[in-house]
């Protein structure tokens, strides 16, 4: 690619959203590049004293810490203005800078392929890796040392971009990918499907609205995740459960007279203006001869009265008794009123301690970051079947 190429701005036509990255607020990703960096930081002290490397300086401490603070600030604009200049050449488009901490970081709006992604990554680390050797030869022994804190820098401030590097490396070549600073985004084509793939498939039944804004705010953090492919179904359009070809069913139901709805819990939503429907999730989970998917169970409950029972613990109770096997506990959103208020940045949906969620939805119960509370989980072994699941770390 060059500078003269027009750049790719907007999602090609063949193309689907696979995977978005957030190194801050994506903690497990946030928690592995500070144990790199913290890695590679220990490994050049261990160097430097295993090894007993000459950085002995004839500076006086002050000169020292003065020199190499300043070094280390300019050093680190540098290497975010090379990601700058490179990503600029490889897609024609301007980037642009910011302050994230604990990162500096560097924006564009375009599309790039997959190589000139790892290139623009990759390349600070390559270009001052080669300046910091080459001015070992030619810089005075005193300046050793601060030669030394800033190559260490170099490679433990680049596991930000390493961490990336290596999860894109393990995208399809034609895979398509941007970083606008805040969040990397990748789009691959609609043909194409990571591996492994795990498909979910998640069943809701909604008389005002509320659960289904919940299973899409659930599938859209499911749809963050490498390899995952999510599928929404209303239950009166759903597929019959054991027919069903998924390697995760997720249910949810708003909670009807203590548990899941039934014909006159239906019938009095539907004279109050909800959603009329012949028949729930209830009826729809024991209709199934057996059900061989691992499962997840939520529902949406009203905060006042805050009576007792959730319709997701008898749903989980039912898919049991249907062979499933339940991979976390079931949880429980707040609502408030009947009308679909679970919307993005609500301020009427309520929980116990918990932060807003991305949606504005809170749990009921414990902390969470995000709605996707099963899928944004540390795996726990296969099953059986080969299926990973996740247990829940929040």
């Amino acid at each position: 690619m060059t500078a003269s190429r027009t750049p790719l701005l907007i999602e090609p036509p063949g193309y689907r959203h696979h995977m978005t990255l957030d190194l801050k607020e994506d903690r497990r990703a946030a928690g592995r590049v500070q144990v790199i960096f913290a890695s590679i930081a220990a490994g050049f002290v261990a160097a430097a004293v295993l090894l007993d490397l000459p950085l002995e300086s004839g500076w006086s401490t002050v000169t020292i810490l003065a020199v190499t603070l300043v070094a280390c600030v300019t050093y680190m604009w540098l290497h975010e203005a090379t990601h700058g200049l490179l990503i600029t050449a490889l897609s024609g488009a301007r980037s642009h800078y910011a302050v994230r901490l604990p990162y500096l970081t560097t924006g564009n709006q375009a599309f790039v392929s997959r190589r000139a992604f790892v290139v623009a990554a990759l390349g600070p680390l390559a270009l001052w890796g080669m300046v910091l050797l080459a001015a070992f030869t030619v810089a005075p022994s005193d300046a050793f040392l601060t030669l030394y804190v800033l190559s260490a820098l170099n490679v433990a401030g680049s596991a930000g971009d390493l961490y990336q590097a290596a999860q894109v490396r393990r995208l399809p070549g034609t895979a398509l990918i941007r970083d606008d600073g805040s969040t990397t985004t990748v789009l691959v084509p609609m043909h194409e499907r990571s591996t492994p793939t795990m498909d979910v498939t998640i069943v809701y039944e909604s008389a005002w609205g509320n659960t289904k804004a919940v299973a899409e705010a659930v599938a859209a953090g499911a749809a963050t995740r490498a390899g995952v492919d999510v599928t929404v179904l209303d239950v009166d359009a759903a597929p019959q459960a054991d027919t069903l070809d998924t390697q995760l069913l997720v249910v949810g139901a708003p909670t009807h007279a203590f548990g899941l709805s039934r014909p006159q819990t239906r019938e009095d939503a539907a004279r109050r203006g909800g959603h009329a429907s012949d028949s729930g999730l209830r009826e729809w989970i024991e209709a199934a001869a057996e059900i061989q998917s691992p499962v997840a169970a939520f529902d949406t409950h009203v905060r006042h009265p805050n009576l007792p029972g959730a319709a997701s613990k008898k749903a989980a109770k039912l898919l049991r008794r249907h062979g499933a096997t339940l991979l976390v506990e079931p949880e429980s959103f707040y609502v408030e009123g009947t009308r679909a208020r679970c919307s993005p940045m609500s301020s009427t949906v309520h929980g116990r301690g918990a932060p807003t969620s991305p949606t504005g939805c809170r749990r009921r119960h414990r902390r969470c970051t995000d709605l996707s509370f099963y899928l944004s989980c540390r795996s726990r072994g296969p099953t059986p079947s080969g299926i990973s699941p996740w247990r829940c770390g929040a």
